[in-house]
């Protein structure tokens, strides 16, 4: 019996010494559940994706739908959207890689008045940014079809006349058309239309009301006079589709209104008046927010595009108000502010120039990253830290506010205790002078001093004069030609461009 068992054993070990030996030695074994060998997933399943890209961002809402362009190299996404959008509120549909997110989220509104950064994440969780702007479109001009518009409404006998900017021939006189009798507002022009005063009698007394005249006919398209009790003060400031401006209320005596009118028909959307016997002054609009001074409280308020009241900030007897991005720069005379124009919050002050003369008494404009404005000199200050970066001393104060374009900026200086006066080019970054212009020939010791904000347009820099206005070639600054006997011009504009020379010396 032992025997039978130790035969049996040995023969079973030989047969699997046979089996194992006839086995190919290069066969895996594949071991159920196993990761590796053949049948493996491990490439499809065991490894997460790390996919983390925007194949498409659309701005769907608007009419016709916007389809941004995405640079998949710089990770930026650009988008480019209609005048008068207001982007502050923007909803964006997004369409990312599989089994990624993204932060924001796709359908969330966000405010791109400023740049707004996207983060992609992978399944993995590696992540990327994006960063996405979007610019309002501006106005297209045809050169060949271009008309400038001068304007003296302070004279005895006011004008307002367009004129072929190829030629120089007038084109139409708005003043004897009696579109524009008015001896303080002035008119604003914006895509064929001059937005325009008109009144009679004096201060506390006077017919007045709104109008919008067709550049090209003079004809009125239509006019508001309901609420106007008194001349309407200032400059009518254009900001998505409403068209505000404020009534003069008692001259000089306060309890003015602010009232908004819809741009294209002259309907009246609404009124407001602050709490108190007030003046309003130094008014602009940007992105859906009217800004003001109620100069009799020192009081800078914030409305929105309902009239409904945001913020309001005391403290600010406000010379100017200019808003770019989500910053609101005011000058206050002595001291120059930056503010969140959302809130009020201040950011930084500038608050050692009251040993200026004539302190931050123009508008500041802003533009390449730095603030310009002008008091007895012309300064330029960081935009974002309030940093004076450089000064520029004119032979006399400057009498207009600065006017940037091309990496130049542009003014005039008073010219009122001399004959003449001048006109100055400065390079933009280093403040160094490029060249300046002397006004030729005035009539008397005051006449010949700039007198409102230039513009420029193809090579050409135009600026108002008692002379008239002339025509300076932008980068020699000599003189091309000269539009006289216009009387005081003290604003111009040109077609197809919103420009508000005495409130902001910038184009909207």
């Amino acid at each position: 019996m032992k025997t039978r068992f130790s035969v049996l054993s040995t023969l079973f070990c030989l047969l699997l010494l046979w089996f194992v030996s006839c086995k190919k030695t290069d066969d895996p074994v594949v071991i159920p559940g196993s990761t590796t060998g053949p049948g493996s997933n491990t490439s499809t399943t065991g490894t997460k994706s790390s996919a983390k890209t925007i194949t498409a961002f659309t701005l769907a809402a608007l009419s016709p739908a916007v389809n941004a362009t995405i640079d998949a190299t710089a990770k930026t996404i650009s988008a480019t959207v209609a005048l008068g959008t207001d982007v502050t509120k923007l909803v964006p549909t997004i369409t990312i890689a599989d089994k990624a997110t993204v932060s924001p989220a796709s359908g969330v509104a966000q405010d791109f008045s400023r740049a707004v950064t996207y983060t992609v994440t992978a399944e993995d969780g590696s992540t990327q940014a994006y960063t996405t702007t979007v610019t309002v479109d501006k106005p297209v001009v045809n050169t060949s079809d271009q008309i400038l518009f001068a304007a003296s409404p302070n004279s005895s006998k006011p004008t307002f006349a367009s004129y072929d900017l190829v030629t120089g021939n007038k084109l139409i006189d708005y003043a004897d058309q009696n579109q524009i009798v008015s001896g303080i507002s002035m008119p604003v022009v914006y895509n064929g239309i001059l937005y325009t005063t008109r009144a009679s009698g004096t201060p506390g007394s006077s017919s007045a009301d709104m109008r919008a005249v067709e550049i090209k006919t003079g004809t009125v398209k239509w006019q508001y006079n309901k609420d106007v009790k008194d001349i309407p003060l200032g400059v009518p400031i254009l900001s998505n589709g409403l068209l505000y401006f404020q009534d003069g209320g008692k001259q000089y005596g306060g309890n003015e209104k602010l009232i908004a009118l819809d741009a294209n028909t002259g309907e009246k959307k609404w009124e407001y008046q602050e709490s108190g016997a007030t003046t309003i002054r130094a008014m602009t609009a940007m992105n859906g927010i009217v800004y003001f001074n109620a100069d009799k409280q020192s009081r800078l308020v914030a409305l929105d595009n309902t009239g409904k009241k945001i913020w309001s900030k005391d403290g600010f007897n406000t010379v100017s108000i200019t808003v770019v991005g989500n910053i609101i720069y005011v000058s206050n005379y002595d001291a120059l502010y930056a503010l969140d124009a959302a809130t009020g919050t201040q950011k930084w002050k500038v608050a050692n120039l009251s040993d200026d003369q004539y302190a931050l008494s123009r508008v500041c404009t802003v533009g390449d990253g730095l603030l310009y404005i002008g008091g007895k000199k012309m300064y330029a200050f960081d935009a974002a830290t309030g940093i004076k970066k450089w000064e520029f001393s004119p032979e006399l104060g400057v009498s207009t506010s600065p006017y940037l374009t091309d990496g130049i900026v542009y003014f005039g200086d008073d010219g009122m205790t001399k004959h003449g006066g001048k006109f100055y080019a400065l390079d933009a970054k280093t403040g160094a002078r490029k060249w300046d212009f002397a006004f030729n020939n005035p009539v008397s010791a005051s006449s010949g001093y700039a007198i409102s904000a230039p513009i420029a347009a193809n090579g050409i820099v135009y600026i108002a004069s008692k002379n008239g206005l002339y025509q300076l070639d932008a980068i020699a600054g000599t003189q091309k030609s000269l539009f006289a006997n216009l009387g005081s011009p003290e604003v111009i504009a040109i077609k197809d461009k919103v420009y508000y020379p005495t409130s902001s010396g910038m184009q909207q």
